[in-house]
């Protein structure tokens, strides 16, 4: 069903772009969409919907299990959420406190990659981070498109004047600039195919730029699943 609408919003936004009324062209788009169409033309999907003929379970068991797009939503849930200051002593006392105050019900918080998570902030980009003393968190941007100095590059999406719009997992500011880190729970074999994430990267790169008071000086892709899988990103 995911597919099938991805291939009709394609459908629906090619048709209108060849007409010549531009007053039809979107006013604002978000970086995802943008991203979403740009992989769609390159004929890349999301991995979860690439496994057409699954293992059947039965009923009791498909209600009872999360799938694995689930667990990545809750993981990524619990990094827009969890104080990191807590979750850098212990993920699991995190956690709990999220699942009483009523953020994750137990069986969503069951679904968090604890030791993904753990490891995330063992690393290299996690104790950076700790280190800041300015730490952005799901920053929220809507610029003018035409001042990001991109030029034609991403015209097709946006209109002349339209507006780009997009929420930045995390930037955290050091000396000589801002690092900003995007959260992904795609499976990724390796980190080669973060490429696919380079236009997203590019595009809050030079939207943060011309908001910020320092410059982005570091784009990075923090891989939860291989983190989970192989301890690295």
């Amino acid at each position: 069903m995911a597919l099938l609408k991805k291939l009709r919003e394609k459908e629906k936004f090619s048709e209108s772009l060849n007409v010549d009324d531009k007053d039809r062209m979107p006013a604002k788009m978000t970086v995802t969409e943008i991203v979403s169409f740009i992989n769609a033309e390159k004929g890349e999907e999301e991995e979860e919907h690439s496994v057409f003929f699954p293992n059947l379970m039965r009923l009791d068991e498909t209600l009872e299990k999360l799938s694995a797009a689930e667990k990545g939503t809750f993981t990524h849930k619990f990094m827009e959420l969890a104080s990191y200051e807590d979750a850098a002593k212990s993920v699991k006392n995190e956690l709990d406190r999220l699942v009483r105050e009523g953020y994750f019900t137990k069986k969503e918080a069951s679904g968090v990659y604890v030791d993904a998570v753990e490891a995330f902030f063992k690393s290299d980009i996690g104790k950076r981070i700790m280190s800041s003393k300015n730490v952005l968190r799901e920053f929220k941007f809507l610029v003018s498109y035409d001042d990001l100095g991109l030029g034609d590059k991403y015209r097709k999406y946006l209109s002349e004047g339209s507006m780009l719009q997009g929420i930045a997992d995390c930037v955290f500011e050091e000396d000589d600039g801002y690092v900003l880190v995007d959260y992904k729970t795609d499976r990724f074999r390796d980190a080669t195919e973060f490429s696919r994430y380079d236009d997203q990267l590019a595009l809050y790169k030079a939207a943060l730029d011309l908001i910020l008071d320092k410059p982005i000086k570091e784009c990075r892709i923090c891989s939860l699943w291989l983190l989970k899988t192989t301890g690295t990103t």
